[in-house]
């Protein structure tokens, strides 16, 4: 079975797959689609010309290629994920913390004061 897709859309979905993509996305735009699309796809293993072929404006991929496509895009999504997950429940678990500490040193506060008051004047 083959698969089509319009090159651009390939581009759009795959763009994450890209690792030699530069830094500013002013650059990254200005790859050639055919070019750009010959460079995601020279990275997946045992894959030869006869897997695929490029057009004028679609590309045709074997089912293999895509499910592999697909399946290297889905990890790398994943990895993105778990990355904020972990970022903002970093965030959160810190911000509780700096919570509680406050309420602890008001609570300090608090016995210092009685403690101070008490014997100081009884």
């Amino acid at each position: 079975m083959i698969d089509l897709f319009f090159i651009f859309m390939f581009c759009i979905r795959y763009s994450v797959l890209d690792r030699s993509r530069k830094k500013n996305i002013g650059e990254s735009g200005k790859d050639d689609p055919k070019v750009f699309c010959e460079r995601i796809l020279k990275t997946l293993p045992n894959l030869g010309i006869e897997h695929y072929q490029i057009g004028k404006t679609k590309i045709f991929l074997r089912e293999q290629v895509e499910l592999t496509l697909e399946k290297q895009r889905f990890g790398l999504l994943n990895e993105f994920v778990k990355t904020i997950q972990k970022t903002a429940r970093i965030y959160l678990a810190r911000k509780k913390r700096r919570k509680i500490l406050i309420g602890i040193i008001n609570i300090q506060k608090s016995t210092l004061f009685f403690f101070f008051f008490f014997f100081f004047f009884f």
